[in-house]
C-alpha cells in the first residue's frame, strides 16, 4: 500500500502540492499532478531518475525536489547534468 505525505516547508508546515509517495522501496516525488523524481532504494546503487521536462518547471519545484533529494539546487542540476541521476519521462499519459 501507498503512503502519500506532503513536504514540509521550512517551518515545519505541510506545503500545499508538493508530496513524497512511499510504496516499498520507491519513494516518488510529485508536485501538483507531476511525477518529478523517483528513488528506487532496491537496487544498489540506488536509483535516481527524474523526469527532465518537469524537474525545473518552478522554483517551487526545484526547491522541494532539492530537498527530496537531501541536497541543494546547485547539486541536484550539477547531478542531473553530469548523469548521476537517470532522465525519462516519468509522465507519460
Amino acid at each position: 500500500m501507498a503512503k502519500v505525505t506532503n513536504m514540509l516547508s521550512n517551518t515545519g508546515n505541510p506545503v500545499p502540492n508538493q508530496f513524497v509517495i512511499m510504496q516499498g522501496h520507491v519513494s516518488t516525488f510529485q508536485s501538483y499532478d507531476s511525477t518529478i523524481a523517483v528513488i528506487d532504494d532496491n537496487s544498489y546503487p540506488r536509483e535516481i531518475t527524474i523526469d527532465p521536462d518537469y524537474f525545473d518547471y518552478s522554483a517551487t519545484t526545484m526547491r522541494y525536489l532539492a530537498r527530496f533529494l537531501g541536497h541543494g539546487i546547485a547539486e541536484t542540476r550539477s547531478n542531473i547534468k553530469s548523469g548521476v541521476y537517470k532522465t525519462r519521462s516519468l509522465n507519460s499519459y
